[in-house]
């Protein structure tokens, strides 16, 4: 488990983050960067803001990540959806109603008592992923 930092787009949403010294990524749509990894910090784009990450791999699996080209790490997605808590602390997405384990997870996930850069859930037939961005 690392601590890192990103920037969040402002026109995208997606969190970037540079996976090392000479990791220059771009956000989905092309219009903010972050160049630098841990040694270094370069940003470009329009108003951005710094966003802290803990990650659940190592600095040598991040930088494998990049060398190897396989680009699992370093864009975390926006990803857009309604969720409900109703005054009888039942919950729902896109308006289905959630199992009790689901929830767990996601409360779980928001008070940061577990830390991963995003989560999956599937419940019925709708897959549900949240991200570190959804609770800042």
């Amino acid at each position: 488990m690392i601590d890192h930092f990103g920037v969040q787009c402002e026109k995208c949403g997606a969190i970037i983050y540079s996976r090392c010294r000479h990791d220059f990524r771009w956000c989905p749509c092309l219009c903010t960067a972050i160049d630098g990894g841990f040694d270094y910090v370069k940003a470009s784009g329009g108003t951005l803001t710094s966003i802290p990450l803990r990650l659940d791999v190592t600095k040598a699996q991040l930088f494998d990540d990049w060398n190897e080209g396989t680009n699992l790490y370093g864009v975390i997605p926006k990803i857009d959806c309604e969720i409900v808590i109703g005054s009888d602390c039942s919950m729902s997405v896109n308006g289905v109603e959630l199992p009790a384990i689901a929830l767990k997870v996601i409360t779980q996930f928001s008070e940061r008592k577990i830390s991963y850069e995003s989560i999956a859930l599937t419940v019925g037939n709708m897959s549900i992923k949240l991200t570190n961005e959804d609770w800042p």
